[in-house]
Parts: C-alpha cells; sequence; structure tokens
C-alpha cells in the first residue's frame, strides 16, 4: 500500500496526516497540539520525515503505531 504523508511541522500550528494512495482515505491527522507533544517527547523526529526512502517507509510505521492504525 502506498501512503501520502502531509506534514507541516514549521508552522505556528503543526499538522502532520497520513493519506491512503490508493483510496485517499486519512489515516493520520493530527493536529497541532499532538505534533507537538510528540516532538517534544522524541516520538517524532522531523529530521525523520525528511530522510531518504527506506528510512522514511520506517518512519511510517512508526507513525501509524502512534496513531493505533495497522500499516500494510
Amino acid at each position: 500500500m502506498s501512503y501520502v504523508i502531509d506534514a507541516w511541522l514549521e508552522r505556528g500550528d503543526p499538522q502532520l496526516k497520513v493519506t491512503s494512495e490508493r483510496t485517499g482515505q486519512v489515516l493520520v491527522d493530527w493536529n497541532a497540539v499532538t505534533v507537538r507533544e510528540l516532538i517534544e517527547s522524541g516520538q517524532l523526529d522531523v529530521a525523520e520525515l525528511q530522510s531518504p526512502t527506506q528510512d522514511l517507509v520506517e518512519t511510517l510505521k512508526e507513525l501509524m503505531l502512534l496513531s493505533g492504525v495497522g500499516a500494510d
């Protein structure tokens, strides 16, 4: 399954959304409060979202686990 990660992390109100490329279903949709909490706790690393493809796959799996959604 392919995913689209939309991450607006440098804004005053950071957001992160993961969508299934095939179905368009939004799987993760985090608001500013959630994103800040995850960054501050170290569970979300902004640099990992800018990493090469294989690292990004691992980051996506971690995001799905944090959100309670299973990644294929």
